[in-house]
């Protein structure tokens, strides 16, 4: 039997035991403060197979994202495809079938791109938005563009959509289900079975991007 090892166990007035593979491979045990023992050794063994797999899927995607590390890999993706980023002797950052920065460090570099990623986000989902929009009828209110990590879209009050520039990295069709996705919401407030019934009528194959979000979201950083 594989033995489990435990790198934060963390008690609390919950009533069942939780378990989270973080993205660095961690594994965390939330559980009650009553729990027993042996019970959550059961538990973990009952469990082994899904941890393990779990820790091999943040191994390897870890692995990915040092081999695309931008000080190592010079590569960014950018619209779903990826592209070399060179040095030139401007000022100013610009694209044409790659990232042409001015000379300076990692952390220079990282910042230029992430910046240009940015504006180009914000003009994107901006021009997206409205055209997807207008053909299903809704209305909106204004558009945020973020630097969240763990959420492609929102939709808030006042029918606001909020979107994490790290989405102008993923292919175009995916940034059209999560810009649809968003705009659903502002009529269905919920995940209900109307929702997405709503969801599938505008983009029949959602499903195939859903699944695409969530096997290759990870990569989607600079």
């Amino acid at each position: 039997m594989v033995k489990i090892r435990v790198d934060r166990f963390i008690q609390s007035r919950r009533k069942t035991i939780g378990l989270e593979v973080t993205s660095g491979g961690e594994l965390v045990v939330r559980a009650p403060y009553s729990v027993n023992r042996n019970l959550l050794q059961d538990f973990l063994n009952k469990k082994a197979g899904w941890i393990m797999k779990k820790k091999a899927l943040a191994k390897k995607r870890t692995d990915i994202n040092r081999d695309l590390d931008l000080e190592t890999s010079n590569k960014v993706l950018f619209l779903g495809k990826y592209f070399p980023v060179k040095i030139h002797r401007g000022k100013r950052v610009f694209f044409d079938q790659g990232f042409f920065v001015p000379e300076t460090d990692a952390a220079g570099k990282k910042k230029a791109v992430t910046g240009w990623l940015k504006k180009e986000a914000r003009k994107y989902l901006n021009f997206r938005v409205e055209r997807l929009a207008g053909r299903l009828g809704i209305d909106y209110g204004r558009i945020r563009i973020t630097s969240a990590k763990k959420r492609w879209g929102s939709c808030s009050g006042g029918s606001n959509l909020n979107f994490t520039y790290r989405l102008i990295m993923a292919p175009a069709e995916v940034i059209d289900y999560v810009i649809i996705h968003e705009l659903m919401h502002i009529r269905q407030q919920n995940h209900s079975k109307k929702f997405w019934k709503e969801v599938a009528q505008a983009i029949p194959d959602y499903k195939k991007y859903q699944r695409w979000l969530k096997d290759n979201g990870y990569r989607l950083v600079v």
